[in-house]
């Protein structure tokens, strides 16, 4: 299997299990679900010492323990008479069996605990504590719901704070890789078509893949592909969020609804809910890392011109197109909801267009320092402002809506009152169109 963007990870991976020759060693790999973490940590301990791998299945704690075991003497081929029902005796007789023998183990979606029992983090932090130095596991934590991954690891009284040695966020692929990706199986993918399966992937290899096996590269494609009898793309959303948001799902999807759906300041939230939605707001930006707060670069501290954004690509597409008209998806008339987004496809790939110019910004040099400005009435914007302190630099950008001409004058004349925040910059100016991607 080829892997992609991913050197850095491997060698990080493949030196924390060679480290194990002195001491049993812990790495935490996470990121949202379909960025490819099992794979990377299979492939990383593919040609090492040996590796066990224990998915973390809904399941009483005894069948768990038992398919642990059963692991165990087959990876190992071990003659292994005892048996377990709790997760923490077995894990002591791990760890006693590294002090002898080398191997790994990949825990997979190692928050699951929390469902089964979530004494198990600490029960793991005391064997680990006592154990390690005289160990030699080479320990893979793997998981995707960030908020309860940070309980774990993160939180004040996180059982396993400080314990990991090595923590890896997977993300997406790149802007670049990208466009490598599919250009080597679609050689004459038009711009459009390429914008389409960012706007609709994000980068998410998953997805992506996905997309390059079905053929789908136009956004018509696309939406034949992902909006259909049986996708499993029609449920994705809800199955990526509902355990790690908890049993007020409905009402966090019901906010994540209208931000997709361009209602994006507190207020405007609140009164088409009906409700106050501070906390939850605070919760779904630091605890879920599902939306981020923004306020126009340069206003003033306390300003209360703050919108918030959605930060996964998919996820704002299936909260402004799927879960808001659910009617189409229980009548099977998936066709018109193809044609919904056709027909809205304009604003959400101006959208994608402001963030997908953004990234490629940033991951040219990650000295930037990215935002954009907007009025109380978002009735005028400038889409990217980018500044870099280092080398006094400043690029003002919009996304082109039309002639490019016209558009460069009204974005100086936008940017006018904020060159006196930037005075000794070096300032640049530019019209981003669908022919720059």
């Amino acid at each position: 299997m080829t892997f992609y963007e991913r050197d850095k990870e491997l060698e990080a991976i493949r030196k924390i299990e060679a480290d194990t020759k002195s001491s049993a060693k812990m790495a935490v790999i996470t990121g949202r679900p379909g960025v490819g973490k099992t794979q990377l940590v299979l492939e990383a301990t593919r040609e090492g010492n040996p590796t066990l791998y224990f998915p973390v299945s809904r399941k009483a704690e005894p069948l768990l323990c038992r398919d642990f075991l059963d692991e165990m003497r087959r990876v190992l081929n071990l003659r292994i008479d005892e048996e377990f029902i709790d997760f923490r005796s077995l894990f002591k007789f791990i760890i006693v069996k590294s002090q002898e023998l080398y191997f790994n183990i990949i825990i997979d979606e190692f928050q699951e605990f929390h469902a089964i029992n979530p004494k198990v983090y600490g029960e793991v932090q005391t064997i680990w504590d006592r154990n390690r130095e005289r160990s030699h596991l080479c320990l893979l934590l793997v998981g995707s719901d960030s908020a309860l991954v940070d309980k774990v690891f993160h939180d004040k009284h996180a059982p396993l704070m400080d314990r990991a040695d090595l923590w890896l966020y997977i993300k997406p692929y790149s802007t670049a890789m990208i466009r490598q990706l599919i250009t080597e199986v679609k050689p004459d993918i038009s711009q459009e078509g390429l914008l389409a399966v960012y706007t609709f992937t994000g980068g998410v290899p998953l997805y992506v893949h996905g997309l390059i096996r079905a053929g789908a590269f136009t956004c018509e494609d696309i939406l034949k592909y992902y909006l259909r009898l049986g996708s499993p793309y029609i449920t994705e959303g809800k199955e990526m969020l509902i355990d790690g948001v908890g049993k007020e799902y409905t009402f966090y999807f019901s906010i994540l609804a209208c931000i997709a759906n361009d209602i994006t300041a507190r207020s405007a939230i609140e009164t088409t809910l009906d409700k106050e939605i501070g906390g939850y707001l605070t919760r779904m930006e630091g605890d879920f890392h599902l939306i981020t707060r923004q306020t126009p670069l340069f206003s003033k501290q306390g300003s209360k011109n703050v919108r918030y954004s959605i930060n996964d690509n998919f996820l704002r597409f299936w909260f402004r197109y799927i879960y808001h008209n659910d009617r189409f998806i229980y009548q099977h008339d998936y066709e018109a909801l193809q044609q919904l987004v056709l027909n809205d496809y304009g604003v959400l790939k101006h959208q994608s267009m402001r963030k997908y110019f953004a990234q490629k910004l940033k991951e040219a040099d990650e000295a930037w320092t990215i935002g954009a400005w907007w009025d109380n009435n978002e009735e005028n914007r400038i889409d990217i402002i980018a500044t870099r302190e280092d080398t006094m630099q400043c690029v003002f950008a919009n996304v082109a809506t039309s002639t490019p001409e016209a558009d460069l004058d009204r974005l100086k004349e936008l940017a006018e009152p904020l060159l006196e925040q930037l005075k000794d910059y070096e300032i640049t100016y530019r019209i981003y169109g669908i022919e720059d991607l």
